[in-house]
């Protein structure tokens, strides 16, 4: 299993719960003369509801109106539209960028990390992931990349020490406040992947929820964009991979059913995600033909992510009514 990619990028950043409210300084072209400022304002709001497509638009109409007036929090959020999209060489250029900006930040050279890994680069992936803990040596996040690092390299022993080293600082965080949206979602996709604790992945995934609700049954017009796009695609999601794991192929099916319809336009690589996993529950479900269309859609949304090797092959095994590969899938 393939870790959560892009909420992560979403919820570590700030950036999409951070004034994601406010109405937008954009003004359409024909009333007055837009700037910088007033695109980087439409862009984090398209962001925030999912837009991705549209978010990397109008941030790169601003780099290209008033470039003096961008600033690396522009970049970063540049950073993640692209990673939204699937555009990896691309966010890694921009994260570069932010890198020689900010040298003294631990966050851009573990922006630059993930965008080496998913461009297959993990040598020079974990050497930024070793200089942002130079900066910060607490963070969870950059441990669990880190471990991806080592795993693409095939060393296990550093690949685990580093899941141990992630937990180790998720659990700090939850004992100070045990309703911290990121690092319940996070360690419950920290689980996941490398297949521990599936029952407390459980348990993390229904706090992350509760910590965006309340705990209370929210209708969707009463969530703000941004916890709409969270309650409604990404947790369903993980919920959908969750019941992947516990072998619950009609749950599965169903959660997955729920984050398909809601899925946000341009976030190519998180589409792509739904689909790898949509493909292995059709799978389960002996629905050969249909698993093998899911897996064809995965490689066809996001042909150089994270999912697509696996899903070229799946595609090319699905018509068998065998057992799919064991082990971290």
């Amino acid at each position: 299993m393939k870790p959560r990619l892009l909420c992560f990028l979403l919820v570590s950043s700030g950036l999409a719960f951070a004034d994601a409210n406010r109405e937008p300084a954009f003004v359409y072209p024909g009333v007055k003369k837009p700037s910088a400022a007033s695109f980087v304002d439409e862009g984090m709001r398209r962001y925030a509801t999912g837009d991705c497509t549209g978010a990397q638009s109008t941030l790169e109409a601003a780099k290209l109106l008033e470039p003096e007036k961008v600033t690396a929090w522009t970049n970063t959020l540049l950073y993640h539209s692209l990673m939204s999209c699937g555009q990896y060489e691309k966010a890694q250029t921009i994260a570069e960028e932010i890198v020689r900006t900010t040298p003294q930040e631990s966050l851009p050279y573990l922006q630059v990390g993930i965008a080496e890994l998913w461009n297959k680069k993990p040598k020079p992936a974990l050497e930024n992931f070793k200089r942002a803990l130079e900066f910060d040596s607490h963070s969870p996040r950059t441990h669990f990349y880190k471990a991806l690092a080592h795993q693409a390299l095939s060393d296990e022993k550093a690949r685990d020490k580093e899941f141990d080293e992630a937990t180790k600082e998720y659990r700090r965080i939850l004992v100070r406040n045990p309703k911290d949206f990121t690092a319940n979602y996070e360690l419950a996709s920290l689980f996941l992947y490398s297949a521990r604790e599936i029952p407390e992945a459980a348990k993390l995934a229904a706090a992350a929820r509760e910590s965006l609700t309340g705990g209370e049954a929210t209708a969707p017009d009463d969530l703000s964009d941004e916890k709409k796009w969270m309650t409604q695609f990404h947790l369903p999601l993980l919920e959908g991979i969750l019941y992947v794991r516990l072998g619950d192929a009609k749950s599965a099916l169903e959660k997955l059913k729920d984050a398909l319809v809601k899925s946000p336009s341009g976030a190519r690589a998180d589409v792509a995600e739904l689909y790898f996993y949509l493909g292995k529950t059709l799978h389960s479900l002996e629905d050969q033909e249909k698993a093998k269309q899911a897996y064809a859609k995965s490689v066809e949304l996001d042909p150089t992510g994270p999912f697509a090797v696996e899903a070229k092959r799946l595609v090319a095994i699905a018509p068998r009514k065998t057992a799919g590969s064991k082990g971290r899938d």
